[in-house]
């Protein structure tokens, strides 16, 4: 696999572990090439992260999750299609994404993409510049 596409998502499993306790996930905007969620633990602000994504595939899960965040959790990560039989066949030069979710109620958030790039800003609910 790809060390950028790694490098990724150690960036962001690692922003999120240092920062966040628990947290709630919403996609605010999805339009295959790119994914937009805040996330926020704390009244005031949320962290807003923009994954752009390449050719991507397919998707499948809610578009809100839930995820408790603990030493031994991976927020995100790399899946392999042999242990999830109703995901398609995987395409030349992709790689399917799973966002974890530890709301048992709701299925987990996955994509199918070629490329993975993450970017995040911190932002305040009350600041009139957002």
């Amino acid at each position: 696999m790809d060390t950028s596409i790694t490098h990724e998502l150690a960036k962001l499993n690692n922003h999120i572990k240092t920062n966040f306790n628990w947290l709630d996930f919403q996609v605010t905007l999805l339009d295959f090439t790119k994914v937009n969620i805040i996330a926020s633990d704390d009244p005031s602000y949320y962290f807003n992260y923009d994954i752009d994504l390449y050719n991507v595939k397919y998707l499948s899960g809610n578009l809100t999750w839930s995820v408790d965040v603990d030493e031994c959790i991976t927020i995100v990560e790399l899946i392999d299609k042999k242990n999830y039989d109703y995901l398609p066949e995987l395409q030349e030069n992709c790689f399917f994404l799973k966002f974890h979710n530890t709301d048992l109620a709701t299925p987990p958030f996955i994509i199918m993409a070629s490329n993975i790039s993450v970017s995040y800003e911190k932002k305040y609910f009350n600041d009139q510049y957002n």
